[in-house]
């Protein structure tokens, strides 16, 4: 865990903000669309809001969303996860301590490798994301709630195992 603080991860919203519009449509009329990529920065040019976050272990790359619970991807909203339950997957587990749980309590991790194969496999995204409470909110309500989601690419091929080292 130490490590990935040392590479910017964090918990929590603070410094994140609901978005306002979609990109395009805070582009300013008449403004150029993205140009070439340069060398430098390419990654900000493609992943528009990220930033690179260094440290004496390395560096990745790291963009961060936060998405209202009336955010829909396809015909569902994240709301919807939030009003059913864990316990409904307990049969096909075999893991009872779902009953307790709610969607709120769980960390999503996804992971993007070049393979299956073992060695020499790398993983060149990590994805997490969680629900918290929006900030100032007293009650916990599914209003109230929004999904951070953070993904962590490395700067280099040198660096491609430093988001993922502490998470096993």
């Amino acid at each position: 865990m130490a490590r990935l603080r040392r590479l910017g991860v964090v918990k929590g919203v603070r410094e994140l903000r609901l978005p306002s519009a979609a990109p395009e449509a805070s582009r300013p009329a008449g403004a150029p669309r993205r140009g070439p990529l340069s060398a430098r920065g390419a990654l900000e040019q493609l992943l528009p809001g990220g930033r690179v976050v260094e440290s004496d272990d390395g560096g990745c790359f790291v963009i961060a969303r936060v998405y209202a619970t009336a955010h829909r991807h396809g015909g569902d909203a994240l709301a919807d996860l939030l009003g059913s339950r864990p316990a409904a997957g307990a049969p096909y587990v075999r893991e009872p301590r779902l009953e307790a749980l709610d969607f709120r309590d769980f960390l999503f991790l996804d992971t993007e490798t070049t393979g299956l194969a073992g060695a020499g496999t790398l993983a060149f995204m990590v994805g997490v994301a969680y629900f918290e409470p929006r900030a100032g909110g007293d009650d916990v309500d599914v209003e109230d709630d929004v999904l951070v989601v953070r993904q962590y690419f490395p700067v280099s091929y040198t660096h491609l195992t430093l988001p993922t080292s502490d998470l096993v």
